[in-house]
């Protein structure tokens, strides 16, 4: 009887499964094998996303260059004079098709006003296609490699899927002597419409202006991909440090990381004291970092994002090296030290963490520590590097 019954039950598992009805997940970065690089110089994340990508094709194909030789193609292909690309979406695309040209390959460029369709669109290509894909986010800012996706339902056989997780290489911060990686991370579908495609772009004069855009494999399929959202109120205060200390360490035993090598250096981390961060773009944006170190170590191998209005986990990543996360006290002693007396520190000096996508940070597992007196405003990146104001 008990083998009929568990034979019954696979029997109605793949029927589920085929059926579109069950719930359908899909890791390119496990599956082809994607590596993490950085982006060599702050201006090239489409070099390195597609560095990424043209190493991470199915089937174990690897197209291996350089970012000099990306950057270089890309340059000579941009076709959009009146936009201030680094990387324009018609010179990143064509890199993709010439140093990635095989028989299965056809690179496109597709654009929304509506993030649900496009995303949609996207997520049909990774299912059909196994091909990793990069977008833009924050606005027209950054390139990223999106390659991986949880839906309710296989988006194969259902045009209407509710978006549960996403997963994407963020090759910031750019390159050093010691890092040579991006940032691999997985967050809730909900994270990702409110932090990274909260906004249409908006270049002045071009031709994307007005649109949400990614480059991948090319699909027929078309549809919308929503996200369930937190229906908890984010305008009230902020939670306790500790809550988001206690959420993070839930989270990380509820997202089977054990399942994702790529997650491994992060199952015997313990959670570290969190930082509140104010990210910049909307209201009540408020969010916790909290550190993920290794044993009897200060620094951090990945992080966990918690909103710090709701306590709900919003984001988990692997860093491309580990980072000692400045504490309030340490960020003013090594600001204190590097100050040549133009911007005396005193009691009435406030500090905090703040996130603003530019060129001094485009992840947000790097904030920004900030100084303000009654006359201007200081930033200090997590290494201590100093200026006076973000730029894009």
């Amino acid at each position: 009887m008990f083998r009929f019954l568990s034979q019954w039950v696979l029997f109605f598992s793949l029927f589920i499964s085929a059926a579109g009805w069950g719930s359908y997940s899909l890791s390119l970065s496990q599956l082809n094998q994607e590596p993490s690089y950085c982006q060599e110089y702050s201006n090239w994340c489409g070099a390195a996303s597609a560095q990424m990508i043209l190493e991470a094709y199915p089937y174990g194909e690897k197209h291996k260059l350089s970012q000099a030789t990306l950057w270089s193609t890309i340059q000579k292909n941009m076709n959009d004079p009146n936009g201030a690309w680094a990387s324009d979406p018609d010179g990143l695309r064509t890199a993709l098709e010439i140093h990635g040209k095989n028989l299965r390959s056809n690179w496109q460029i597709f654009n929304s006003t509506k993030a649900q369709t496009l995303l949609y669109s996207l997520i049909s290509s990774l299912r059909s296609t196994q091909y990793p894909a990069t977008v833009l986010v924050y606005g027209f800012q950054h390139w990223i490699v999106v390659d991986g996706f949880k839906t309710n339902v296989d988006p194969a056989r259902n045009n209407d899927v509710r978006f549960e997780q996403i997963e994407i290489t963020n090759p910031w911060p750019p390159c050093s002597a010691t890092n040579r990686a991006g940032v691999r991370s997985l967050m809730t579908g909900e994270n990702w419409f409110k932090e990274y495609w909260y906004s249409v772009g908006g270049a002045d004069g071009s031709k994307w202006a007005g649109n949400f855009v990614g480059i991948f494999q090319k699909t027929d399929r078309f549809g919308t991909a929503y996200a369930q959202e937190d229906i908890r109120d984010e305008s009230k205060a902020i939670l306790p440090a500790k809550t988001a200390q206690k959420n993070a360490l839930r989270a990380l035993k509820k997202l089977g990381l054990a399942q994702k090598p790529n997650y491994s250096a992060l199952l015997k981390a313990q959670a570290a004291a969190p930082l509140l961060v104010h990210d910049t773009h909307h209201d009540n944006s408020d969010y916790y970092v909290v550190p993920l170190v290794s044993k009897n170590s200060q620094k951090a191998v990945g992080s966990i994002l918690i909103n710090a209005h709701t306590g709900e986990f919003q984001e988990i990543g692997v860093l491309g090296e580990a980072l000692e996360y400045l504490s309030k006290e340490k960020a003013i002693q090594k600001f204190a030290m590097q100050d040549d007396g133009s911007f005396p520190l005193d009691a009435n000096t406030e500090t905090g963490l703040v996130f603003q996508p530019s060129e001094q940070t485009r992840s947000r597992f790097y904030p920004i520590w900030y100084f303000k007196n009654q006359r201007q405003t200081k930033y200090m990146t997590q290494t201590g590097e100093r200026f006076s104001d973000f730029t894009e």
